[in-house]
């Protein structure tokens, strides 16, 4: 199954986990994943990088949203709700 992961960029650490998990998935290869652009670069290569990364979705079996902060602000939120 071809996978597709969105999230942030600035989560390096993050992503690359997500991606050796995925592609170490029988069956699972990951397409694209978000990856830093040099700043110096940005306006030259973001244009195709979305544009790729969009193209890949269309593609992809499975979108997979790694949203790292937000899981773990909900958790927080919802541990906190528990013990109110």
């Amino acid at each position: 199954m071809k996978v597709v992961i969105a999230g942030s960029a600035s989560l390096q650490a993050e992503m690359k986990k997500w991606f050796k998990y995925w592609n170490n998935q029988e069956f699972c290869s990951v397409l694209n994943y978000p990856q830093i652009i040099p700043v110096n670069q940005f306006d030259e290569l973001y244009p195709e990088v979305h544009k790729r990364f969009f193209q890949d979705i269309n593609q992809a079996d499975i979108l997979f949203v790694a949203n790292e902060n937000k899981i773990i602000s909900r958790a927080i939120l919802e541990q906190k709700l528990l013990l109110n």
